[in-house]
């Protein structure tokens, strides 16, 4: 708990240094880099890790759930595992051999 503590604060900390700063997400390398950092500190409590193990996601509450699968989503998908399909549409993926 006292790991997930510190990677909520911190995710706290960025989202009110996101804030303070006024940045905008169009054009800050500074707002995304915050972003991954955010995304990231925010999900690892929730993922496997060793040797304290995940969370379960039934801490989050009904209303946060649709953000919390979004959040875990981004951190899988496109940050941590960099899966393409997240960005691209099925039919354009460009390295799919064609049988």
């Amino acid at each position: 708990m006292e790991s997930a503590l510190y990677s909520f604060e911190a995710a706290r900390d960025i989202i009110k240094m996101i804030l303070d700063k006024g940045l905008d997400h169009r054009r800050s390398l500074e707002y995304y880099s915050m972003s991954v950092g955010l995304i990231c500190i925010y999900a690892r409590p929730f993922t496997n890790n060793q040797p304290v193990g995940k969370l379960s996601e039934g801490i989050v509450p009904t209303e946060f759930k649709h953000r919390h699968t979004l959040i875990m989503t981004l951190r899988h998908k496109l940050f941590a595992h960099a899966d393409a399909s997240i960005l691209a549409a099925p039919d354009d993926y460009p390295n799919e051999a064609v049988i």
